[in-house]
C-alpha cells in the first residue's frame, strides 16, 4: 500500500484542510495520542509523516490562528504527552530544565544575597586588600536553612 493511499483515508471524515490556515494535529495510533503538532500545509504534513515511517490510523485537527498555535501545542503535547514528541514549541508557558535550573539558581543566589546583607545576623568587616568579607551567625543561618527544608518538605509532599 502507498503511502498516499493510506493519506486519503485519514482525511474522509474531515473538511479538507485548507493549505494555508494553521491546524494543531494529533497522529493517533490504537486509540493512543502519539504526536502532536502544527502545520500550514496539514495533508503535506501527515505526509511527510508518514514518510519517516511514524505509525498512526487516524488523525484529529482543529483549525487556530498563527499567534496561538505555539501555546496550544504546547498545552496539547503537556495534557497528552504523546510519545513521538520530544519538545515543546517556544512559548512562555512552559521553560525547559536548563532554564529552570537557572531560575532556581537565580532566586537562591537573591535569597543568599538577602540573608547577607539585609539580616540583622550578619556583620561585614571593613574590606582589607579590596576584599570584604561579610559574616553571618552560623546558629542563626542553621534556624533559615530548617525554615527552607521544612518548606521544601511540604511542597514534595503536594506534589
Amino acid at each position: 500500500m502507498s503511502v498516499l493511499s493510506k493519506v486519503n483515508p485519514l482525511f474522509e471524515r474531515f473538511t479538507d484542510p485548507t493549505p494555508g490556515d494553521r491546524y494543531i494535529y494529533s497522529l493517533i495510533s490504537k486509540g493512543d495520542v502519539v504526536y502532536i503538532g502544527q502545520s500550514k500545509d496539514l495533508k503535506t504534513r501527515v505526509y511527510s509523516h508518514l514518510i519517516d515511517g511514524k505509525v498512526f490510523d487516524q488523525i484529529e485537527y482543529y483549525e487556530c490562528t498563527e499567534s496561538e498555535a505555539n501555546e496550544l501545542e504546547a498545552n496539547a503535547i503537556v495534557r497528552e504527552s504523546p510519545k513521538l514528541n520530544t519538545s515543546l514549541p517556544k512559548t512562555k508557558l512552559y521553560i525547559n530544565e536548563n532554564q529552570l535550573k537557572k531560575e532556581i539558581s537565580d532566586c537562591i543566589s537573591d535569597v543568599v544575597t538577602y540573608i547577607a546583607k539585609k539580616s540583622c545576623i550578619c556583620f561585614t568587616r571593613p574590606p582589607s586588600k579590596k576584599i570584604s568579607h561579610t559574616y553571618v551567625a552560623k546558629s542563626e543561618l542553621d534556624e533559615i536553612i530548617e525554615k527552607v527544608k521544612s518548606a521544601l518538605h511540604e511542597l514534595t509532599k503536594e506534589g
